[in-house]
């Protein structure tokens, strides 16, 4: 058996990855390009996996049974230990209803889909949502995992036909790469984060830094120095880690520097860090450090704790060394040890399908059962919801929708009152105004207002002028946001609206996503009333909240009001000062002012006795809506008052 020799400046790299993936998970701003450290990681593993294929092959020693045998060995004894780890974890304290994801999860990442599990459940990689699954770390694993069935594969066969075309395969396969990556970062982030196809010139670039000749490498040295070159590479990596701010062109700078530092380490003082006792150490442990640093930090924050303390880093680091030491390390190369690691695969597996199949809800009948309307204003055109949403609304009494499914294009849901032909107030929204749209009927009806709502959960109703056919809402072919876009332009010219009011999660909302229909509606509606969020709910997420506070022990009294910590406040406060920002600066722009109703000592008001406020963690049952209507109806009647004067 051949073997590579052993360059610890690699797991110096490997330690320089792993700890700045660590630090940006625990939300540290200053290392806002953390998340770098994968993409450092891709390239790592493609120069390790290539440089000990092209000796195997070079030595006619290569074989597909002990390639994937290795990399059995290598990759999943620690990952099958975190995943069961945590599957218990969440089977004896986590929160009941995540039970049924989180086993779908663990075997995603088992099976080595995670990356597209996560694609198709969890979506933008940076959405809050996504930080409530202990498992999305696997992403990257699940990544790697693909690229070593295919890569081997490319390898042998070019290498038997066509020995001399080896680099030129592989540096067509980076150029390739590349450039899907560049154009999906334009039109597909979420895609090109995730997909194979977009990722794999990072681990290629490895791969063609393997296939490059030593004697050639030092040909380039005079010219091109390893004084100059891997400290240019090292400060290329360090760059990325402090200044990107998410996927884009920008990470060719840690892809080529990390390959800088591979190819050009020999000595100085870059290779004399990297290969320092202390940093190889952390490097060498690089792998459990990433397996275990994300399950710790997910919970840590689901059970209140600050994500941002170092005190973290102990248990991360402690589960690390238990991992490496007692699995990891003794499994890695002993080829009798291949079946032990299936017995503990299918251990894993089996605990998943444990887990997943335990009661999901707690006994919530000491409290008044949740009611919302917003799943009868929600306009999509499919009312296909995924099982997350299915076990967060098994609790909530959802009246049935009975608008046609064409109602996102034929002017929404429509309150009548028969003085008027066309509507004179036009509610526009997400969820928010879905969640919002029953307390603002019951207004137009006793105020005798014909009322147009027009609100799909998980698409703004801000629009970008002109209109295209290449946008794409979340729930929404091209062609059907086209629609949607263009029915509200239209509908809003014919009727001119008195009133619209705009009703939206303003946090994700910058200044510039409303300046086309903000314009728009200048010219054609009287006046526009922007409506605020609702404080957000820490820990809860996408979570049931009845179903979370009878996790947290929390129990309705008759006559009390009951409080939970405000979560992404900075967030929340951003969006309501640019809908302050918005009415100061444009004309016939108002808010409806409801944030404070549901603040209390800088908490959010979640319990009216037995009656439950909040959905999840930012959308409001029906009866907590109605508790903000006095609030909206004065508005609705003031704007009214200033038309007519």
């Amino acid at each position: 058996m051949s073997h590579l020799t052993y360059r610890p400046e690699i797991d110096g790299l490997r330690a320089f990855a792993v700890v700045a993936v660590i630090l940006f998970h625990m939300e540290y701003q200053w290392i806002r390009g953390g998340f770098a450290g994968v993409d450092v990681f891709f390239v790592i593993s493609g120069y390790l996996i290539t440089a000990r294929m092209k000796k195997d092959l070079e030595n006619q020693t290569f074989s597909f049974r002990d390639f994937w045998a290795r990399r059995i060995r290598r990759i999943l004894p620690a990952l099958i230990l975190m995943t069961t780890t945590t599957l218990v974890f969440a089977q004896l304290f986590g929160f009941r209803a995540d039970r049924p994801e989180i086993a779908k999860q663990a075997r995603a990442a088992l099976f080595s889909y995670a990356n597209l599990y996560f694609f198709r459940d969890a979506g933008d990689y940076w959405r809050p949502q996504s930080e409530e699954s202990p498992f999305l770390h696997t992403w990257s694993l699940s990544i790697e995992e693909q690229f070593y069935f295919v890569l081997p594969v490319v390898l042998f066969v070019v290498y038997r036909l066509r020995p001399q075309w080896l680099r030129g395969v592989i540096a067509a396969g980076v150029i390739s790469s590349l450039l899907l990556f560049l154009y999906g970062c334009r039109f597909y982030r979420i895609a090109t984060f995730y997909l194979p196809p977009t990722r794999a010139w990072e681990l290629a670039t490895g791969s063609y830094v393997a296939l490059l000749k030593q004697d050639e490498l030092a040909e380039s040295k005079p010219q091109l120095t390893p004084s100059v070159l891997m400290p240019s590479g090292f400060l290329m990596v360090i760059w990325s880690f402090l200044n990107l701010s998410t996927l884009n062109a920008a990470i060719i700078f840690s892809v080529i520097g990390t390959a800088f530092i591979i190819a050009f380490s020999s000595n100085g003082l870059c290779h004399s860090l990297l290969s320092h006792k202390a940093v190889v150490h952390i490097g060498q442990i690089s792998y459990s450090l990433y397996l275990w640093h994300w399950p710790v930090l997910v919970y840590a924050k689901q059970f209140g704790l600050d994500v941002q303390t170092l005190m973290l880093l102990t248990p991360i680091y402690l589960l690390s060394l238990l991992s490496y030491y007692f699995v990891e390390k003794p499994l890695r190369n002993h080829k009798a040890r291949v079946s032990v690691i299936f017995v503990m695969y299918i251990l894993a597996l089996g605990c998943s399908a444990f887990v997943g199949s335990s009661l999901p809800h707690y006994d919530g009948s000491e409290f008044e059962k949740q009611h919302s309307f917003g799943h009868y204003f929600d306009l999509k055109p499919r009312r296909r919801r995924n099982d997350r949403v299915e076990t967060m609304f098994a609790t909530v009494d959802l009246p049935k929708r009975d608008s046609q499914l064409d109602a996102y294009r034929n002017g929404g849901i429509i309150i009548e009152n028969q003085s008027s032909s066309f509507p004179r107030i036009v509610v526009l929204g997400d969820s928010h105004g879905s969640m919002w749209a029953d307390t603002i009927r019951s207004i137009a009806q006793e105020l005798e207002i014909k009322t147009s709502i027009i609100t799909m959960n998980g698409v703004p109703p801000l629009i970008k002028l002109p209109l295209s056919k290449t946008q794409k809402g979340l729930h929404l072919t091209s062609e059907e946001k086209y629609l949607y876009d263009k029915s509200r332009t239209e509908f809003l010219k014919l009727w001119k609206p008195d009133l619209t009011i705009l009703c939206v999660r303003w946090e994700y909302v910058s200044e510039a996503d409303t300046t086309d229909l903000l314009n728009l509606l200048e010219k054609y509606s009287s006046r526009t009333l922007l409506m605020e969020q609702p404080p957000e709910l820490a820990m809860i997420g996408n979570r049931n909240a009845l179903q979370y506070m009878i996790f947290r022990g929390i129990k309705p009294e008759s006559g009390r009001k009951q409080y939970l910590p405000i979560g992404n406040a900075k967030r929340v406060n951003a969006g309501r000062d640019l809908i302050r920002k918005l009415s100061e600066t444009r004309r016939n722009v108002d808010i409806i002012p409801i944030y404070d109703i549901y603040v209390h000592n800088s908490q959010a008001f979640v319990l009216d006795g037995r009656k439950v406020i909040y959905i999840d963690d930012d959308h409001l049952t029906t009866y907590g809506a109605s508790i903000g209507k006095q609030r909206i109806k004065d508005a609705i009647t003031k704007a009214f008052e200033s038309i007519e004067l």
